[in-house]
């Protein structure tokens, strides 16, 4: 057993700290403890999880790079508790990753909210955001997913002075995986700019950011400095009173339906893109390149219209932003109307040119009846 005298808040029970699914269907009340892991897909949430454990064979960080957790999955720490006044069992929300190409920000905040009104939890006591130490630079969508995290946790603020900053710990991950004085240099750099620049506004009022090193000591320090914070905290990083208003009248609304607008539209070039390739490749009698064709075309069109439908679902734009209605055209109408206007005539093989005889595709307009 671990020594309790290490730490603050964390206590440990007689017995093996592990981690097990939650089965739990009430977590109301004042004794209990839940905080949400968030961060990108292959961030480390997974990996945190089995170091909290002890048990590397739960494997819930297999193949994390495909974005396996596709869910609210909730885990509570077997044998372990936050103690002040009481003792608190501690719930996990483990949720997919955010700023991933196939599931929107507003789906995985709406699937916290659902996981909460389900269990009967009205707070989300803490956030966890991991964020790998070795990457080169941090990406534009990652930027925009944490601003809206920011805003999302400062909307369930008492106010502007009593603020619950504190309830946000940045989890710095992959120091494990700093080898060499090049790599070593780039991960404190990339700390330094995360604590003085990323989330210097709200470390300042009380939030934390710490290194995860892959072991059980460090998930347990971990936990026990989020608690520490989330104590000079005024306010949980989400309490459902303080959002009964509409999505749309709060900025990380704002920030979630700009996220969605901006994947209906990559995701409708994207489309315009498959639908020309289509005619080409049906012009050229290319079945193996249509086929796989058609097949990205159908997984964006799937994608195309579950952004689509969560545009609609959230109802009342932010201000400022349009009511948008969506006009859709079936792909066999689109393609019939471009390949009738590809007013061309492919010959594939060789052919005699001025000078010499050259092996290609070559385009021929057609002539106007």
């Amino acid at each position: 057993m671990p020594d309790n005298s290490e730490y603050k808040y964390l206590k440990f029970k007689e017995g093996t700290v592990t981690v097990k699914p939650s089965s739990r269907k009430d977590w109301s009340g004042s004794s209990v403890q839940i905080i949400l892991l968030a961060g990108p897909t292959g961030a480390g949430k997974s990996s945190f999880l089995e170091a909290l454990s002890g048990d590397k064979s739960l494997g819930i960080s297999k193949n994390q790079l495909a974005g396996v957790t596709q869910a609210v999955v909730a885990y509570e720490i077997q044998n372990a508790v936050f103690q002040m006044s009481g003792e608190d069992d501690i719930c996990l929300l483990d949720s997919p990753g955010f700023s991933d190409s196939e599931i929107s920000d507003s789906e995985i905040v709406e699937m916290v909210k659902k996981w909460l009104a389900d269990h009967n939890a009205n707070a989300l006591h803490n956030l966890l955001y991991f964020c790998p130490i070795t990457d080169i630079r941090l990406p534009g969508s990652r930027r925009k997913t944490i601003e809206m995290l920011k805003s999302f946790i400062k909307a369930s603020s008492s106010s502007v002075d009593l603020t619950n900053n504190g309830s946000l710990t940045v989890v710095t991950t992959m120091w494990d995986n700093v080898w060499n004085d090049r790599t070593e240099q780039r991960a404190e750099k990339n700390y330094t700019q995360l604590k003085d620049v990323v989330f210097k506004d709200m470390i300042s009022k009380g939030a934390g950011i710490v290194r995860f090193m892959n072991t059980q000591k460090s998930s347990f320090d971990i936990l026990d400095a989020c608690r520490e914070h989330w104590g000079k905290a005024s306010g949980n990083a989400y309490s459902a009173y303080r959002n009964e208003g509409a999505l749309g009248k709060t900025f990380y609304g704002y920030l979630l339906y700009a996220d969605l607008l901006g994947r209906v539209e990559q995701a409708q070039q994207l489309k315009r893109i498959l639908e020309f390739d289509l005619t080409q490749t049906r012009v050229l009698e290319d079945s193996t390149l249509t086929e796989i064709t058609e097949a990205s075309w159908q997984a964006n069109e799937r994608l195309l219209r579950k952004f689509k439908g969560q545009v609609k679902a959230f109802g009342e734009p932010p201000d400022g932003m349009p009511m948008i209605v969506f006009e859709d055209v079936s792909m066999s109408t689109r393609l019939r109307e471009a390949i009738r206007r590809q007013r061309v005539k492919l010959k594939i093989g060789w052919v005699r040119g001025p000078r010499k005889v050259v092996y290609g595709i070559f385009h021929f307009k057609k002539r106007r009846s």
